[in-house]
């Protein structure tokens, strides 16, 4: 993971530790109540989140509170954008090999771009082919799966809010000029064979459904001079930086998104082989279940999909295929919730 995401801070953050100590102690850009987005997304595949303060050598998590994608940047602390790369890519390099074709980075960054640049139009567009070199750098490499998100209303954060409508209202604005650069960016990148996963997180952060589930989504819990009773029911932590409860929600909506690409990735893969007509068939019936929101359903027909894998597997099917379909099948599986 490589992003700007809500590493490193001193208290009262979760389990505090100082950006740039000596000593890691898994510090993280929210609440006391949980950690950030990275850990529990990597949790639900499994994963354990290991930041690159810890061991570099073995480290997924690459974020740093406060980055940015290099524009504009006056110093190498926080690492940027491309020395976060750096720093994922260097143990493949040593070692002469290369990130698995299963590999998913996930790139989210932006917000302090949009934050610190407001009506630089060169720095937006400097910060935008930022993102989309070090997608290239990392292909090069050999990375096959990206998860990209774009910048959630910066305007509405209680930084902005607290400036006055005008203020806020640039910072929106600004941050819609991002979010659109970037979309016609990644729709002119061509990395063939690479499979690019978007996340509309400007779109997420303003879903009345989920604000909904919060007593406050305008002001900070934590402010430099109080503190509020619940910080679980506040959307925002600080003045910039979501709640736990926040972070939970989004880690979830983030591995949900990757369903629908996934989805179409299996419906590829089964297309070009012997008996890939009822397997297809099987996969645009998990398809229209998961639209219509009938998980349910997804989940029965996922299951008569593994199962005609099964009865086809050393025979139309050759050991490895069934097992790749098979395992992209349960992940599938995992983040619909068929337990």
């Amino acid at each position: 993971m490589v992003c700007n995401g809500w590493i490193s801070s001193p208290p009262p953050y979760f389990q505090g530790s100082a950006g740039g100590a000596p000593e890691f102690t898994g510090g993280q850009w929210s609440s006391p109540e949980g950690p950030s987005w990275p850990t529990l997304f990597a949790s639900e595949f499994g994963l354990t989140a290991t930041p690159s303060l810890v061991a570099v050598s073995y480290a997924n998590n690459f974020a740093w509170g406060g980055a940015r994608t290099g524009v504009n940047a006056n110093s190498a602390v926080p690492p940027w954008l491309d020395q976060q790369v750096a720093q994922y890519l260097a143990p493949f390099q040593v070692s002469g090999t290369s990130p698995t074709p299963e590999t998913l980075v996930s790139i989210m960054i932006g917000g302090n771009d949009v934050a610190n640049n407001l009506g630089d139009e060169a720095a937006l567009k400097a910060g935008i082919t930022s993102i989309t070199t070090q997608m290239t750098r990392l292909y090069d490499q050999g990375v096959r799966q990206f998860l990209i998100s774009n910048v959630p209303d910066i305007g509405a954060t209680p930084k902005f809010q607290d400036r006055g409508p005008e203020v806020a209202g640039f910072a929106t604005f600004w941050t819609t000029q991002w979010n659109a650069a970037l979309d016609a960016a990644l729709d002119e990148l061509e990395l063939p064979g690479a499979v690019i996963n978007f996340f509309d997180f400007y779109t997420f952060s303003k879903d009345p459904e989920l604000l909904a589930l919060f007593d406050n989504t305008t002001d900070a819990c934590l402010t430099e001079f109080s503190l509020c009773d619940d910080p679980e029911s506040y959307f925002y932590w600080d003045s910039f930086h979501p709640s736990s409860t926040s972070h939970y929600l989004l880690a979830d909506a983030l591995y949900q998104s990757l369903v629908p690409l996934r989805l179409e990735h299996l419906l590829e893969d089964v297309s070009g082989i012997g008996p890939g007509k009822s397997l297809r068939s099987k996969v645009a019936r998990v398809q229209a279940s998961y639209e219509r929101e009938k998980y349910q359903a997804a989940c029965g027909q996922l299951r008569s999909f593994v199962n005609q894998v099964d009865a086809q597997a050393g025979k139309s099917l050759t050991d490895d295929e069934a097992h790749a379909f098979k395992a992209e099948a349960s992940a599938i599986g995992e983040a619909i919730g068929c337990g």
